[in-house]
């Protein structure tokens, strides 16, 4: 997204909010839904892998197949079986996915497959689909996912608990092939991928008027261009004071505080809604004096800092249990992410509604009943031949006449003069 134009003629002032923040009566809100801490994890877990959701790739999935020459019909509950499959990918892990299926003792996964013959599951892992390539948008990079992640955004809207603290950040979807979304942010824990903004947008003190303007708090770290000229002390040198150093202005008009604050480096802050009273103490430890001290901390600082790792929490729930098998083509990673946040979204609301169950527990749980469930067992074990194994030879009789004997695989014998 393009970034906003700055607001022309901001008029900054030294100074801090004058809004009282304790005075603010905290938002919190849960789905209607009739769900319970005593609902099985699949039951939360089909609220995100909706009818809809489900109808979307299979439909596109048996469009891109028929364009390939190549017939494919797969049914919503197969469609999800396959999804599970992939879950379990990750916490069963094998080097090759088609080792689930073989029959060999030290890697055959019975419960995968008697749920999903492998040949099927390639079938879909080859022609899955989430948009009709027909009438894709030629100005949209993501045509191919759009159709999906728009219904997944509606979902977590939807079905995700809403409370005043909210984060806003970027999380990264590891992808090392060539493609044009593709970015390198060095100093990341995934520094090569496809970035998705989790309610977020990268426009700073401009965000922050938006919100303000529709009755919404916000706080947050900037750069310091991103400041609409805001006339507070240069980092470089804040850099050169002491630790608890702190400087702040304010706009008026738009109700916005600009803080820096100087710790082992320096932080600046845009907020509505904190203002830098009353000031917090912050512990450190001191290399001068070998000991543990306390720095003065503004407190929009001290707010933040216990509010934020909303969307770290989320990438490290999914870097955990991450989908296991990887495709060749682009798209492959952000739909397997897109699945990878169905699960987690699912999790939280359970663990909203007081369900008492760990993030592995709940994958396996629900993994588990989708292919209990739904699963569809082989008609038959092992290879199916149509033919006969036979044995031909001629034998000639003492009265000089030629006979043939067939014998089959049965041992069954007769003659044909």
């Amino acid at each position: 997204m393009k970034n906003s134009k700055l607001i022309k003629n901001r008029h900054w002032t030294k100074g801090d909010l004058q809004k009282n923040p304790e005075s603010q009566t905290s938002v919190k809100r849960l789905p209607p839904i009739i769900l319970s801490k005593y609902s099985e994890p699949l039951e939360f877990l089909e609220l995100f892998l909706s009818l809809d959701f489900l109808e979307t790739l299979v439909k596109n999935t048996v469009i891109y197949a028929a364009s390939k020459n190549y017939k494919l019909e797969v049914g919503n509950e197969e469609m999800l079986v396959f999804i599970s499959i992939l879950y379990i990918s990750r916490y069963v892990p094998v080097p090759h996915r088609r080792m689930f299926w073989e029959g060999r003792p030290d890697t055959k996964n019975t419960l995968v497959s008697n749920s999903m013959r492998r040949n099927r599951f390639e079938d879909i892992f080859r022609y899955i689909h989430a948009a009709d390539n027909n009438n894709l948008p030629k100005n949209d990079k993501m045509a191919k996912l759009r159709p999906l992640i728009e219904k997944v955004n509606k979902l977590f809207i939807r079905y995700t608990p809403v409370s005043e603290d909210m984060s806003i950040d970027e999380s990264m979807i590891p992808y090392f092939g060539r493609n044009g979304c593709k970015q390198f942010i060095r100093g990341k824990p995934i520094r090569f991928g496809y970035k998705a903004w989790v309610l977020a947008q990268p426009s700073g003190a401009n965000l922050i008027t938006k919100l303000e303007k529709i009755n919404f708090s916000g706080t947050g770290t900037v750069r310091d261009n991103r400041i609409d000229k805001c006339p507070i002390e240069d980092s470089a040198i804040m850099k050169k004071k002491p630790r608890g150093t702190f400087g702040s202005f304010v706009d008026r008009e738009n109700n916005i505080v600009c803080v820096k604050w100087r710790d082992n480096s320096v932080v600046t802050v845009l907020s509505n809604k904190y203002g830098i009273a009353p000031f917090r103490k912050a512990p450190r430890y001191s290399v001068k004096e070998k000991s543990k001290i306390e720095i003065p901390q503004p407190n929009v600082v001290s707010c933040y800092n216990q509010s934020i790792g909303g969307v770290e929490f989320m990438d490290n729930n999914i870097s955990n249990y991450r989908i296991g098998f990887r495709g060749k083509k682009w798209y492959i990673p952000i739909l397997f992410w897109t699945f990878d946040v169905c699960m987690n979204n699912a999790w939280i609301l359970s663990r909203h509604l007081g369900k008492q169950m760990d993030n592995l527990e709940f994958r396996r749980v629900a993994a588990i009943s989708v292919l209990q469930k739904y699963g569809k067992p082989p008609l038959a074990t092992g290879p199916r031949t149509n033919f006969l194994f036979v044995r031909v030879s001629l034998l000639l009789n003492k009265h000089g006449d030629i006979s043939l004997e067939v014998r089959d695989s049965n041992d069954l014998q007769w003659d044909s003069n």
